[in-house]
């Protein structure tokens, strides 16, 4: 199994890659900005394999903070593969948060857990 700790995630040159068969994926850095201008949840081809329209960029992800505030999540304490799929887990005064992105095969659809 593939496992980044938190040192590991913020390397901008390490990324990530899912796609759907169609010409289509998802993309991003481990560390979470997009640094490539194909970077993306949803690039979705609409005349497979070509003519990609980018359809989703990026979330921006905040946890509440125990003062109530929201705090923004950058990057992740850790990520790993869970099978073929892209795992990131965020800690923050002892809670955790975690997301999964896989995409549907043959559809142009990105679901993010």
């Amino acid at each position: 199994m593939i496992r980044l700790d938190a040192e590991e995630c913020r390397d901008l040159t390490r990324e990530w890659l899912v796609t759907n068969g169609l010409g289509g994926y998802a993309s991003g850095t481990v560390a979470g900005p997009n640094t490539r201008r194909y970077h993306a949840l949803l690039m979705a081809a609409l005349r497979p394999p070509v003519q990609r329209v980018l359809l989703l960029a990026e979330l921006h992800t905040s946890l509440l903070g125990s003062d109530g505030e929201a705090e923004p999540l950058s990057t992740p304490s850790e990520m790993w593969l869970d099978g073929m799929l892209p795992a990131f887990r965020w800690t923050m005064e002892g809670r955790v948060l975690e997301r999964r992105i896989w995409m549907e095969q043959g559809r142009n659809r990105t679901v993010i857990s």
